[in-house]
């Protein structure tokens, strides 16, 4: 996995960083045709930037999802039946900014300070939104440990 900071063209190829930005992508949208959108509309947004790292691109990447997520706030966005497996699908049922921190933490393995950054958020926030967003997940992916009640018969 790529560091975060690295230049474009030191030990990582431009496809390398593609394939992360897209794997991001579909993490936090669930569809390919919205995925290819918001990695173009990403690379878009640093048109004209001298120098292009992982850090960069993530950065617009992020931007772009919050900026999206937030015009279309009262649609179901980034929705739709193409996600694969539960763990997709609980992720897509995330708020937008918990998603979004959670895919920066659990899959890209940014630390707190990193995801700050990236996002514009506060460090307190991405703790908080991780806390809230993992607990979540933990409700819907794992089964339920209490025994169903038992109805007595006399």
């Amino acid at each position: 996995m790529p560091q975060t900071g690295k230049p474009l063209t030191q030990r990582h190829s431009p496809e390398e960083i593609l394939n992360l930005l897209y794997n991001t992508g579909f993490r936090l949208t669930g569809s390919h045709r919205e995925t290819t959108d918001l990695v173009l509309r990403a690379f878009d947004a640093l048109t004209g930037c001298e120098k292009v790292n992982f850090s960069t691109a993530l950065k617009g990447l992020c931007s772009v999802y919050i900026k999206t997520a937030a015009e279309n706030l009262g649609q179901s966005l980034f929705r739709n039946n193409c996600s694969t497996g539960k763990v997709q699908e609980a992720l897509l049922s995330l708020p937008h900014k918990e998603r979004l921190v959670v895919v920066l933490r659990e899959i890209l393995g940014l630390d707190y300070t990193v995801i700050a950054n990236m996002t514009g958020l506060r460090k307190k926030d991405v703790s908080e939104l991780l806390s809230t967003g993992r607990s979540y997940l933990i409700k819907q992916l794992l089964p339920s440990t209490e025994e169903p009640k038992r109805v007595l018969h006399s």
